[in-house]
């Protein structure tokens, strides 16, 4: 049986429209399945970094250990950068070491515990040359930016003291020396003399 032009053109016509409405469908599907993976094309990412303040005292002790002034000196110099004058002792080049282990810069401070008679005794006075102090220096170099105390050096009466002004948290700019710095006089009594320094930060 032969199928008329006109059957032919009625099918091919109903072909062109599912084919279109199919084409469409499908547009649409994926359409829809690009908008499920992903509604942007950016992200955002967050973290804030808090402040610290952090000091280390590395090195503990200026220990000049045991001796006397010797015979013919009035007095005897002691600095702990390994400097000895009219000393019968062998004295110390180990001074105190401080880091600064926070993550911003800082005013480094020191306090002792005494002042000079309460180190020497009430004889030991500034007048008759007695001396109790301390100086400041970069273990790396640039440490200090503003404020080093600077030889011959500060005098420990316990009240605060600044060491350091401006000190640098840089790993490579962190570290300096505190060197104590004792004028003994005759006048000074035997027996052990001792004090604490404490040390605090203000952040910058």
């Amino acid at each position: 049986m032969e199928v008329s032009h006109k059957v032919l053109a009625i099918l091919l016509a109903v072909a062109i429209v599912f084919s279109v409405i199919g084409t469409f469908w499908n547009i649409d599907r994926i359409s829809r399945l690009t908008r499920l993976t992903g509604y942007g094309s950016t992200g955002y990412v967050n973290v804030t970094i808090s402040t610290t303040t952090a000091i280390n005292v590395t090195a503990t002790d200026c220990a000049f250990g045991a001796g006397y002034i010797n015979v013919g000196n009035t007095s005897a110099l002691l600095e702990s950068n390994g400097t000895i004058v009219g000393w019968s002792g062998a004295g110390t080049a180990t001074s105190l070491g401080i880091r600064n282990d926070g993550n911003t810069n800082i005013t480094l401070n020191v306090s002792s515990g005494k002042n000079l008679t309460g180190f020497y005794g009430a004889a030991c006075n500034v007048t008759e040359g007695c001396t109790y102090q301390f100086w400041s220096a970069d273990n790396e170099a640039g440490t200090c930016t503003s404020g080093l105390a600077t030889y011959p050096g500060t005098t420990m009466n316990g009240g605060n003291k600044t060491v350091c002004a401006v000190m640098r948290y840089s790993d490579t700019q962190d570290d300096l020396y505190v060197h104590c710095r004792l004028n003994i006089t005759q006048s000074v009594p035997p027996g052990a003399k001792t004090d604490t320094w404490t040390f605090w930060a203000i952040q910058l």
